[in-house]
């Protein structure tokens, strides 16, 4: 009990006082009333032992003053004295059981406030990406509760040498608690606790905080912190663990794709090459001019067919490492289509192309050369999936601020799971019985056109048949 208990007490047995002198005229039964509410406000407010005191000094106070004969410490009536031991009797257990609910209702109240510190630290743990901000949260965390120098390192090749620090230690104590990880961690460094980070069997890194004079309450909270911190810290461990191996996988995945497509989409032009050269090295004088030409041109576009596959590869790459520098120019439209086919009818004889350019959409502020790359690449496919005596369809038009160029086809058409898909490299679709590429051919175009600031979609074609490749570009006006 403190002096201001004391003082407190003291007072509200004063003002009970005050209270039965002003109504001296009552029975004195009822007077012990009023000093009865006094002990239970004091044992409510301060506790047991002021609520003792303060039931000790009102039935003093009480047969002093309103029990004859007044003024003395002696008691006249049996019935009076039977009143002042019924007072003491009664003032003490309520004392008692109100100073044990206050107790009670306080190692709760502590109870509830150490609940949610640690929800709000689980929160902001939870939040953390990276083992350097989980510690520096739980630095803070227990430098709130015991408000004092505290330090956090972490182990780990991954985390080596990085440590977390609140309430300014000093640099001797952090260079301790970091030596601490080399070997077996000591319980204490000077004056601090030491209090490992496990998890799965494994040490996380090493807590240093002051604990001298801390109650039992805040140690079980700071391990506490530090368990959900260990679990924090392995729980991020395992994540980067579970990404690594998923890109790892990944890696091999595309490693393995572009081996398996790039053999295959190659090894063929190299056969047709092959064969058409030796058989006309082999048969020459015996072979018709005609035929001898038709071997030449099958290999000349072998060659030009394996040469679009190479700069495919080069032009993701470079893609891919962001070297590509736009090079913008007032380019006609019609030119770019009209090149684009020029180059995929070589390969492509018997399909016909339909254009229908919008006049206000002719000129067009691009890197001419690539998005002739990227039409080429959505005619091929549209072309190499067009139905005999069917047109792939080319047209442009105005929108808004933009220039929408779709290339059509009335081919098999793409299922709307893989429309998504259809630009991320070596995707290919096989299903539809004809030769696949090496997968490329959409993701340049995708790389392309976001260079330029537009967006590309795979959509179905007209009424719902083939597919349709629209391809949006900010529309720029041309100087005078």
């Amino acid at each position: 009990m403190t002096l201001r208990d004391l003082v407190l007490a003291t007072l509200a047995v004063a003002a009970a006082t005050c209270v039965g002198l002003a109504f001296q005229r009552l029975p004195p039964a009822n007077l012990s009333l009023v000093y009865l509410v006094a002990v239970l406000g004091v044992a409510t407010r301060l506790g047991l032992w002021p609520s003792i005191y303060a039931c000790i000094t009102s039935f003093l106070l009480y047969n002093f003053l309103f029990t004859p004969p007044y003024l003395t410490f002696t008691v006249e009536h049996e019935g009076d004295l039977a009143t002042l031991v019924l007072y003491l009797v009664v003032a003490t257990v309520t004392g008692h059981l109100a100073a044990r609910a206050r107790a009670e209702n306080a190692t709760s109240q502590a109870a509830l406030e150490r609940t949610q510190r640690l929800y709000a630290f689980t929160h902001r743990l939870a939040a953390a990406g990276s083992d350097s901000e989980a510690a520096r949260t739980l630095a803070g965390a227990v430098h709130d509760v015991v408000g004092d120098g505290v330090v956090v390192a972490l182990a780990g090749a991954r985390s080596a040498g990085e440590h977390a620090t609140a309430g300014a230690p000093e640099p001797a104590l952090v260079a301790a608690v970091e030596a601490a990880l080399d070997g077996p961690a000591p319980s204490t460094v000077g004056h601090h606790t030491l209090i490992a980070l496990t998890a799965d069997a494994r040490v996380q890194g090493l807590a240093s905080m002051r604990l001298e004079g801390a109650d039992a309450d805040t140690r079980q909270l700071v391990h506490h912190l530090c368990e959900q911190t260990a679990a924090g810290l392995a729980r991020l461990r395992l994540a980067r663990d579970l990404e690594e191996a998923r890109v790892t996988s990944e890696t091999e995945r595309l490693r393995a794709s572009l081996l398996s497509s790039v053999s295959h989409d190659l090894r063929t032009p190299l056969a047709s090459i092959a064969g058409a050269t030796s058989t006309v090295l082999e048969y020459g004088d015996g072979l018709t001019p005609a035929v001898r030409r038709d071997l030449i041109e099958s290999a000349r576009r072998e060659a030009q067919r394996m040469d679009r596959y190479i700069q495919n590869l080069i032009d993701m790459t470079r893609l891919d490492q962001g070297k590509i520098r736009l090079a913008r120019d007032w380019v006609d439209l019609h030119d770019l289509v009209g090149s684009a086919i020029e180059r995929c009818e070589r390969e492509h004889p018997d399909v016909r192309v339909e254009v229908d350019i919008a006049a206000d959409a002719a000129l067009l502020d691009v890197h001419g050369t690539m998005l002739e790359q990227a039409l080429v690449n959505l005619l091929d496919n549209a072309m190499r999936v067009s139905p005999a005596g069917l047109p792939v369809v080319v047209r442009a038009r105005t929108a808004d601020d933009s220039v929408v160029l779709e290339v059509v086809d009335r081919g098999p058409g793409i299922p709307p799971s893989d429309r998504q898909h259809v630009f991320e490299a070596f995707f290919s679709r096989r299903g539809d019985g004809r030769q696949g590429g090496v997968g490329l051919g959409l993701a340049i175009v995708a790389g392309v056109v976001a260079a330029h600031g537009g967006t590309v979609r795979a959509l179905a074609g007209d009424d719902g048949v083939g597919t349709c490749m629209r391809i949006v570009l900010p529309r720029a006006e041309p100087a005078p």
